[in-house]
């Protein structure tokens, strides 16, 4: 599917940068308020680096082919003949030939003069804000709705985006903290999914944010707590993120190869990650295109920053089949945290979002984290052409767009959302 790039703006629920409150519309908190109580707790873009940790990417000529054993006797072949004492992490074969590594800065020169080395990056780490002033999560079975209530609900983005279409049969690959696999509401393939979490090998959600957003893509058509935008499709666990909501990129990266080699066209990928203060990847955006390049569609967070996406990988990653998402409040108007700018192609859902959580209960949050999945659902219905020649110009749904400007009454107050910096309104994502 070719992609149409509008000069939107809007963003990624950056993993780290994810807003994660929620407040009820008639809540009078202020910009200031909000935001100090949801701030990723990250300082600046040096400080998220992982000491001693680097991406290696080689040249096109350096292998033979996509052979992750060959690719392994390189990185250690280039060791031996720099001499290096070095310890080789994660391998990639798929999405771009190169490998994850630790050693010092001495050692750092020696490789990247290498003649077969393309580039050498360091590793940063990316977080989730502790989830404050959130609702607590629903007791299980209860419909989400909380009060005892039973029975299902269509949560209002759902019906924004034109959900609770059967996905029966299609695949999401949820690049997160995991998915709570046992969750009633969820149909969870435990048997694809992988962690890449060094050293631990469960790929069970143990934070809540991979649960939520599996539950908005693909929730259970069932008369039980929440329906999702494509109901009952696969929801594949890739776990990249530790129970306190931290990963390396190098995880994700991993994740993305995984993808590739396993995956198949139609299937769809979200990513609710990346850095909360501004921080671009090449490595990270080269293993997103290849993903798009291979047919398998990708869905990613803006960012929740009120930035430029541009500023933040993998949200300013572009080509074929990749999607970045930026997030609007209930009535269409613009969320004050989202990111915006040339990367973003529409604007979802992404405001007192209900969907599953934890234990198999319930839980409602916001964020650019929760609008991407809302897109990720769509894509994977293949609609609005199944062709994909005309899907972009069907999916800005006759010129509906978020709007920068306050509502009449200002119920939402600044909390909710304020103007969009580019005063560009994105087209909504729509089935």
């Amino acid at each position: 599917m070719m992609k149409l790039k509008f000069p939107l703006r809007v963003g990624l629920l950056a993993l780290s940068a994810m807003v994660l409150f929620s407040c009820t519309k008639d809540e009078m908190t202020t910009d200031s308020e909000v935001l100090e109580s949801t701030a990723l707790k990250v300082a600046s873009p040096s400080s998220d680096v992982i000491p001693n940790q680097y991406i290696v990417m080689l040249k096109k000529d350096a292998t033979v082919d996509f052979n992750e054993t060959k690719i392994r006797g390189k990185a250690l072949g280039l060791l031996r003949k720099t001499g290096m004492d070095a310890e080789v992490r994660n391998v990639y074969s798929h999405v771009f030939s190169g490998f994850a590594m630790k050693l010092n800065k001495g050692q750092l020169k020696k490789l990247e003069d290498d003649p077969a080395v393309l580039r050498v990056m360091p590793d940063v780490k990316v977080s989730l804000p502790p989830i404050i002033a959130a609702k607590k999560p629903d007791n299980p079975g209860n419909g989400g709705g909380g009060g005892g209530t039973t029975g299902q609900t269509t949560p209002w983005g759902i019906t924004r985006v034109g959900g609770a279409a059967d996905g029966t049969g299609k695949t999401a690959w949820i690049i997160d903290s995991g998915i709570d696999l046992d969750h009633p509401d969820l149909n969870g393939d435990a048997g694809r999914s992988v962690s890449f979490v060094a050293g631990d090998a469960s790929p069970e959600d143990a934070n809540g944010h991979g649960t939520h957003v599996a539950g908005t893509v693909a929730a259970l058509d069932n008369n039980e707590g929440v329906v999702g935008v494509a109901a009952g499709a696969s929801v594949v666990s890739l776990r990249v993120l530790g129970s306190d909501g931290t990963g390396d990129f190098s995880w994700t990266i991993d994740a993305l190869d995984h993808v590739v080699q396993n995956g198949s066209n139609g299937d769809v990928v979200n990513m609710s990650l990346g850095p909360k203060t501004p921080y671009t990847d090449a490595a990270v955006v080269t293993a997103t295109q290849a993903v798009g390049q291979a047919g398998i569609k990708v869905a990613i967070a803006a960012g929740n920053s009120y930035d430029d996406a541009a500023l933040y990988s993998p949200a300013n990653a572009n080509g074929n089949n990749i999607y970045t998402i930026s997030a609007m409040a209930e009535g269409d108007y613009f969320a004050y945290f989202s990111n915006y700018g040339s990367p973003v192609d529409y604007i979802a859902p992404g405001y007192q979002v209900e969907s599953t959580w934890l234990n198999g209960g319930y839980n409602t949050i916001s964020g650019t984290s929760m609008a991407s999945p809302h897109a990720a659902g769509v894509l994977l219905l293949g609609n609005p052409s199944s062709d994909g020649t005309a899907s972009d110009a069907y999916w800005e749904v006759k010129g509906q767009s978020a709007t920068g400007n306050y509502s009449g009454t200002d119920i939402f107050r600044r909390s909710a959302f304020r103007p969009d910096p580019d005063n560009v309104d994105e087209p909504i994502i729509v089935r």
